[in-house]
């Protein structure tokens, strides 16, 4: 999306207020003063500018939105590189900014911004404006065929000396690099770098080249895992990562270097909704210490990041060839292990790790782990969301966390410190679409509803009438080189073992009018132990299709389209969100739930309801003889969560057959 795109000319002879006009009309909304403020101010010294070096015939793009967080680059200018003679794209951030200051710490992508008697810490212009560069170059479909080239400038017109932002703890090369930024006092300079840049005769560039393009998420995180070892850091982290980022480094440091090491812990806590962008914090984090360790003498064993979700280690463990494709022990690499794992290796060898990352740390199930993790750790770091917790069992909460650390810090052997990040909200996947994450979760809040236009235009989400149509959508989804799809479902048919050849069995039978839809569940892991069968699932495009995969399968992953089988487990009754255990066949799940061993459970196909065996064999209801350990509001809760977590598996789109009408019609009036 953007305000403006075409020709600079037609903006030459508008005044602040008429250009300022001109975008809050095109924006549809009434804009806030400071905003409009900005673009009276702001654009027409930029546009004085391009007029003085004679650059009125390129293109510009004004307030064009990057696809997260509702992030705008406020200027860009397409045009003929001078040099290369192919097309550029200039990203122009325009401040108002009289006076700045630096910041306290070594941190240097944040500034001080002082207006009249007010202070308030800001993200540096530069690295702001470098951070949309970067993922333009990493994520822009045109742009990553290198069809068009990106810089990048800030231009502060009221500031009288940029020196601050370039000296001192700033004075680095990505900020003095080509002397990108300009203020008051250097505007000449912004007229011949302009002119440098910018061919100005013959200049046919398209302003298309930018706003027809496609956001192509970041490599797979998985594929890369291997490669944050040696330090490279592979993903672009837009604001709210890199400040949560930065924040981490700076007390990992601190804690190693402290002098008392043995006595001072630290526990970091990196809460985002799916997609948010949790892992690649993580990761970044990783390969920085590494890149540290080598640095600074620091161990280079003596970190580890670790998941108690099987799936996931099963899948990274395949990218790394280890054990099998199975990275469930600690192994040379320190990467993939399951946090089970790392917390056994800690005990048993009796010692204290540097720094110890948890990704989907809301799935350990065992508080002893927790705190046997902060204890053997110098720095703790979970990344979780309780709104992803699955499991009656799960416990990984940050009521529980702070409680482990209050245990520890009772028997005052070491000092724990906490530091809860603030949360990750802006979305990656969803078709960047944190639109569609709001509404889910308003939809499973069951409020009133309302047909989301934005979630509809930026989302690819269909109601399909049967599954034949969702699972042929998908099917001309993977007709195109590199899309990857998948089929998942609530857990309400049974998933039983192959034959004796091997061969999976269709448990997933649906009648429809146009005839018997019939699928298998994915292959289980612990029939097919020689082989890395999730891996297989999760990485491999084509001949795994016709697996479908449940929420264990599927958690922490995404494809680039989902098709969504949603069950009668959990529905809409007409005025509120139900489940029904009976309509679960989620074994481990109601085991736990109930706190009943799972060799005492049964299923009756003919009722269509769950029985315990009781003494001398006796079979009963289980739902009319036993109460759940958890309350109806906690177990609601957790269905939720698992549809949720199912509904976001799609980058670009979700297509959705539901089991049951009126939840199928209730979710209609949220999206379609």
């Amino acid at each position: 999306m953007y305000l403006y795109a075409g020709s600079v000319s037609p903006l030459l002879d508008k005044s602040g207020e008429e250009i300022a006009s001109m975008l809050e009309n095109a924006s549809g909304y009434s804009v806030k003063e400071n905003e409009r403020l900005s673009w009276e101010n702001s654009l027409p010294e930029l546009i004085n500018i391009l007029k003085e070096a004679g650059l009125s015939n390129l293109d510009i793009i004004l307030e064009y939105s990057l696809p997260f967080n509702n992030k705008r680059v406020d200027a860009i200018l397409v045009g003929i590189s001078k040099r290369t003679k192919l097309p550029v794209a200039l990203l122009v951030e325009l401040k108002q900014w009289t006076t700045v200051k630096p910041t306290e710490g070594k941190e240097i992508s944040t500034v001080i911004m002082v207006q009249e008697q007010f202070e308030e810490q800001r993200e540096h212009p530069l690295a702001q404006v470098l951070t949309y560069k970067k993922y333009l170059e990493m994520n822009h479909s045109i742009v990553r065929k290198e069809n068009i080239t990106i810089e990048a400038c800030a231009f502060l017109h009221n500031l009288l000396d940029e020196h601050i932002l370039i000296s001192g703890k700033y004075e680095v090369g990505k900020y003095k690099r080509d002397n990108i930024l300009f203020c008051a006092r250097n505007k000449e300079e912004f007229r011949d770098y302009l002119c440098s840049l910018f061919e100005s005769e013959n200049n046919k560039s398209d302003y298309k080249l930018i706003t027809d393009g496609e956001y192509i998420p970041d490599n797979d995180l998985f594929e890369n895992y291997a490669k944050y070892k040696n330090g490279e850091h592979l993903l672009t982290m837009v604001e709210e990562q890199q400040n949560v980022y930065m924040e981490a480094c700076k007390i990992i440091r601190e804690v190693i270097n402290f002098k008392n090491y043995s006595q001072k812990h630290s526990v970091i806590i990196i809460q985002g909704t799916p997609g948010s962008g949790k892992t690649a914090v993580g990761l970044e984090l990783f390969a920085w210490y590494h890149t540290q360790a080598k640095k600074y003498n620091w161990s280079l064993e003596s970190v580890s990041i670790s998941s108690p979700s099987r799936a996931i280690c099963h899948v990274i463990g395949g990218y790394l060839g280890d054990d099998n494709g199975k990275s469930n022990s600690i192994n040379s690499k320190n990467l993939f292990p399951n946090t089970y794992n790392v917390v056994t290796h800690l005990k048993n060898d009796n010692t204290v790790t540097c720094l110890s990352i948890v990704d989907e740390a809301h799935r350990i199930t065992n508080e002893n782990n927790i705190i046997e993790l902060i204890k053997r750790s110098k720095v703790t770091i979970f990344l979780l969301d309780e709104n992803q917790i699955i499991g009656p069992s799960e416990k990984g909460t940050l009521d529980n966390i702070n409680k482990c650390i209050h245990i520890i810090n009772s028997k005052g052997k070491i000092t724990v410190e906490k530091k809860v990040m603030k949360k990750l909200k802006t979305q990656h996947r969803c078709g960047y679409n944190q639109d569609y994450l709001e509404k889910l979760y308003k939809l499973f809040e069951g409020g009133d509803s309302f047909a989301s236009q934005e979630a509809k235009n930026k989302y690819d989400i269909k109601v399909c009438d049967t599954p034949f149509e969702m699972e042929k959508l998908l099917q001309d989804k993977r007709k195109h080189t590199g899309i990857r799809t998948r089929i998942v479902a609530g857990f309400c048919w049974p998933w039983t073992d192959p034959d004796k050849s091997k061969k999976l069995i269709d448990d997933i039978v649906i009648e429809t009018p146009l005839g018997i839809w019939k699928k298998p569940w994915n292959k289980n892991p612990r029939v097919f132990p020689e082989r890395n069968v999730i891996y297989e699932w999760y990485s491999n495009m084509d001949p795994l299709f016709d697996e479908v995969g449940c929420v264990y399968t599927v958690q922490g992953f995404d494809f680039e389209y989902v098709g969504v089988i949603f069950g009668d487990d959990f529905y809409w009754d007409g005025q509120k969100w139900c489940f029904d255990i009976n309509n679960s066949q989620d074994k481990g799940f109601i085991a736990k739930l109930y706190g009943i061993e799972q060799e005492r459970l049964r299923y009756d196909q003919q009722r269509k309801q769950w029985l315990v065996t009781k003494e001398a064999d006796e079979l009963v209801s289980l739902v009319q003889n036993y109460s759940p350990k958890r309350n109806n509001k906690d177990i609601l809760m957790l269905f939720s969560n698992i549809y949720r977590i199912l509904l976001t598996r799609g980058r670009k789109g979700c297509y959705v057959w539901f089991k049951d009408i009126k939840t199928r019609e209730y979710f209609k009036s949220y999206f379609l």
